[in-house]
C-alpha cells in the first residue's frame, strides 16, 4: 500500500520521511555554503559520503559536509559531480547546450542567468534529492545559447540533459493473423463476461500525450508507440475492450517522449525524449496517483530506455542527471508501486547489456534491499526463443512474448500500425498481466505480484543475465497460470485457461504465401494502415529507431525476401543481413535495395538460424536514421 508519509512535503519534512523509511537518521539543517567551509572543520566531519547500501545520493540522502570534505581531498584528475561547477564534457548531438539540470549542493536557490529560464521541476516531489534539482532552458529558436551566463560555482552542479530516451520496439507491417497468435502466446484466460474487477491504475509513460484516466484511449501523437503499448496492456487486462466486460486496468498516459524529428515538441506528443523528461513523467504519474484515493495500487509501464553510454550506473560519480529517474523509481517503490521496464533492443552503437531504466533491476530498493525498484522484462518469440533484436547480456528473470506482436486499436477494430518486435511489447504484456493479478488479489503487495508472475511462468532452459539475486532461471510469462497461482488456496476463483501450444507462433508459411505468393489468395481487401512518420534523429533515438523499414521480410532456406518501405524522398543504404547462429553471428552485406520494389536474394548461408534481422540507414532531409527489422524465420 502507499506510504502516506511520502505525499508532497517540505524539503526538510520529506528528508525526514524518506530517511525514516530507509532506517537512516535525517541529517541536520544544511549549512549556508558547506563547500566553502574551512578544511580543518571538514576534516572533523565523520559522515560518510556514501550510504550503507554503497550508493549515492539516496539511501542516506545527500550529505553536503561529507561532499565538501571529499571535494577538498579528491585529486583534480578524478572529479566527481558533487564537487559543483558546470560539467566540462563537450556537447554532443544528443546532449545539447539548450537544456541543463542543476543540483543544489546547498539550500540556496538556483541563481538566475541572463537568457535562460530557470525552473524547479520536482520541487513538490516527496524525494528530497529531486527537490534539489533546477532546470535551465534556453529559448528553442536561438542558435548556440550563451553558456558564459550559466552559473559556474562550487555549490551548484550543472549537467546537460541528454535526449536519448526512445521506444523499445520496431514496427514491421505484417499483421494478419498475428493478433490471435499474440493472445495465445501470452495465454490470456477465458473470462466470464459478467465478472467485474476492481481496476488497477496503470501509468503508461511513453509517446502519448497526458490524457488522464479515460479508459485507456489515448491519441497516437507523432508516434503510435504509446498508444500501441496501451492497446497491448488492455488486450490482456481487458479482453472485452470497449464493451461492458471485465477490465483490470485503468490507463493513465503520461508523456515521456515529447520530441519529434528535428527536436520539435508537437502538441500531440513526440517520439523520443530526454532523461529528465522521463523523470518529469515519473514524478507526474506518482503525483496523480497520490491525489486519487480510489486507486490503492499502481503499475508503471516503461517501454522506453537509453543505453549505458549515456549514463545511469549508480556507482558512476561523473553524472547525476540519468539517476534522477532512479530516485523517482525508488520513491515509487517506497510508496508501493510496481514498475516494469524494457530490457532493450540492439543498436548499431551500443548493443551489450540492458538499457536503463531496466538495468536498475540489479540495484536494491532503498525501502527493501532484497527487491529492485524496477523489474526488467525480456522478449521471446512464440517458441520461447529470444528475439534476434535482443541485446546480448540483457536477459532478465522474466521474459514475455514480443516478436511480430499486434493488437487492434479498440476504437477502430483494426491496427493503426504494423506488428512490432521488441522488449516494449513484452513489458506491456507483463504490465497487463500484473494488473490482472492485482485485480484478483488486491491484498497482494507489489513484490507478491512480481513474484507471482515469475514463479508461475514457464521455465526456460537458460539463466538470467541480470537480476538482483544473481542468475536465477529465466521464465516466460504465462498470464493464465499466474492467475491460477494467485487464486490458489481458495483466495479467489481463477478463470479457465484455454491452453497454450508449445509453438505459439502463427502459421508463418501460410502468412508468407499470402504476402509473397499468388495475389488471388487474398480474398478480402487489407485493412488500411496509418502512414509511418516516425523519423528518429540518431543518436537521439537510441536504443531503437521506430522507422518502418522492411514490412514484409523473411528468411527461408538461405533466401532473403521482402519489400522496403520508407517515407517519400528517403534514401536507403548500407543494407546488411545479421544472423544469430548461436556462435559468433554472421553478417552479410547486401546489394542496393530500392524502396517499394520486392526482392528475393540468395544469401549463400545454409547454417543454423536462431534469429535474423536486417539493418541499414535511411537518409532524409539531410539526417541519417539507423533502422533494424526483425525477420520472420521459416523453419
Amino acid at each position: 500500500m502507499r506510504a502516506s508519509t511520502l505525499a508532497p512535503l517540505s524539503a526538510l519534512a520529506a528528508l525526514t520521511a524518506l530517511a525514516a523509511l530507509t532506517g537512516c537518521a535525517a541529517p541536520g539543517p544544511l549549512d549556508a555554503d558547506p563547500l566553502e567551509a574551512d578544511a580543518p572543520a571538514l576534516a572533523e566531519a565523520d559522515a560518510p559520503l556514501f550510504g550503507a547500501a554503497g550508493r549515492y545520493p539516496w539511501g542516506d540522502l545527500f550529505r553536503p559536509r561529507a561532499a565538501a570534505r571529499d571535494c577538498l581531498t579528491r585529486p583534480a584528475a578524478d572529479p566527481a559531480w558533487w564537487c559543483g561547477h558546470r560539467d566540462p564534457a563537450p556537447a554532443t548531438e544528443a546532449c545539447t547546450d539548450h537544456t541543463w539540470l542543476a543540483f543544489r549542493l546547498t539550500d540556496a536557490p538556483c541563481p538566475d542567468a541572463a537568457g535562460w529560464t530557470v525552473t524547479t521541476p520536482w520541487v513538490d516531489a516527496a524525494h528530497p534529492d529531486l527537490q534539489r534539482v533546477c532546470r535551465y532552458t534556453a529559448a528553442p529558436d536561438i542558435g548556440t545559447p550563451a553558456l558564459v551566463t550559466l552559473p559556474d560555482v562550487r555549490h551548484l552542479r550543472l549537467e546537460r540533459d541528454c535526449r536519448v530516451t526512445a521506444p523499445q520496439a520496431l514496427p514491421a507491417q505484417v499483421w494478419q493473423p498475428l493478433e490471435a497468435a499474440f493472445i495465445s502466446q501470452v495465454h490470456r484466460p477465458d473470462f466470464d463476461p459478467d465478472h467485474q474487477l476492481p481496476p488497477v491504475r496503470v501509468a503508461v509513460l511513453d509517446s502519448s500525450p497526458d490524457v488522464g484516466l479515460d479508459g485507456g484511449v489515448a491519441p497516437g501523437g507523432e508516434s503510435f508507440h504509446g498508444l500501441a503499448m496501451g492497446n497491448v496492456i488492455r488486450a490482456i487486462a481487458c479482453p472485452d475492450r470497449g464493451e461492458a466486460g471485465p477490465c483490470a486496468a485503468r490507463l493513465d498516459h503520461h508523456l515521456a517522449l515529447p520530441r519529434a524529428y528535428g527536436d520539435a515538441r508537437p502538441p500531440r506528443g513526440g517520439a523520443y525524449g530526454s532523461q529528465a523528461e522521463l523523470t518529469d513523467a515519473l514524478v507526474a504519474a506518482l503525483d496523480a496517483w497520490q491525489q486519487d484515493p480510489a486507486d490503492p495500487h499502481l503499475v508503471i509501464n516503461l517501454s522506453v530506455g537509453w543505453t549505458a553510454m549515456h549514463g545511469g550506473d549508480p556507482q558512476d560519480p561523473r553524472r547525476f542527471v540519468p539517476v534522477t529517474a532512479l530516485w523517482a523509481l525508488d520513491l515509487a517503490s517506497c510508496q508501493g508501486a510496481l514498475s516494469f521496464a524494457a530490457a532493450g533492443n540492439r543498436t548499431a552503437v551500443d548493443a551489450d547489456g540492458a538499457t536503463y531504466p531496466a538495468a536498475w533491476t540489479t540495484t536494491p530498493s532503498v525501502c527493501d534491499p532484497t527487491r529492485p525498484p524496477i523489474y526488467a522484462v525480456g522478449a521471446v518469440d512464440g517458441r520461447d526463443a529470444p528475439i534476434a533484436l535482443g541485446r546480448p547480456g540483457s536477459q532478465p528473470r522474466l521474459t514475455a512474448p514480443g516478436a511480430h506482436a499486434l493488437v487492434a486499436d479498440e476504437r477502430l477494430g483494426y491496427p493503426l500500425h504494423g506488428p512490432m518486435t521488441g522488449t516494449s511489447i513484452a513489458t506491456a504484456a507483463a504490465t497487463g498481466a500484473a494488473a490482472l493479478v492485482w485485480a484478483w488479489r488486491p491484498d497482494f503487495d507489489a513484490a507478491e505480484v512480481a513474484d507471482t508472475l515469475y514463479n508461475a511462468g514457464a521455465l526456460l532452459d537458460r539463466a538470467a543475465d541480470i537480476d538482483l539475486t544473481g542468475a536465477p532461471p529465466q521464465r516466460r510469462l504465462d498470464t493464465c497460470a499466474a492467475l491460477t497461482r494467485a487464486c490458489s488456496g481458495g483466495h479467489c476463483a481463477a478463470p479457465a485457461c484455454p491452453g497454450r501450444p508449445a509453438d505459439a507462433r502463427p502459421d508463418v508459411e501460410t502468412l508468407l504465401d499470402l504476402l509473397h505468393g499468388d495475389p488471388d489468395l487474398v480474398d478480402e481487401d487489407p485493412v488500411p494502415l496509418a502512414p509511418a512518420e516516425d523519423i528518429y534523429d540518431a543518436p537521439y533515438a537510441l536504443p531503437q529507431p521506430g522507422m518502418t523499414q522492411c514490412p514484409y521480410c523473411g528468411l527461408a532456406s538461405g533466401l532473403l525476401y521482402g519489400t522496403l518501405e520508407a517515407p517519400g524522398g528517403a534514401i536507403f543504404a548500407g543494407a546488411q543481413l545479421h544472423i544469430d547462429d548461436g556462435i559468433d553471428g554472421v553478417t552479410i552485406d547486401l546489394p542496393p535495395l530500392s524502396e517499394g520494389v520486392p526482392f528475393k536474394i540468395s544469401t549463400g548461408y545454409n547454417g543454423e538460424v536462431k534469429g535474423a534481422w536486417l539493418t541499414g540507414q535511411l537518409f532524409i532531409d539531410g539526417k541519417a536514421a539507423d533502422t533494424a527489422s526483425e525477420l520472420v524465420i521459416v523453419d
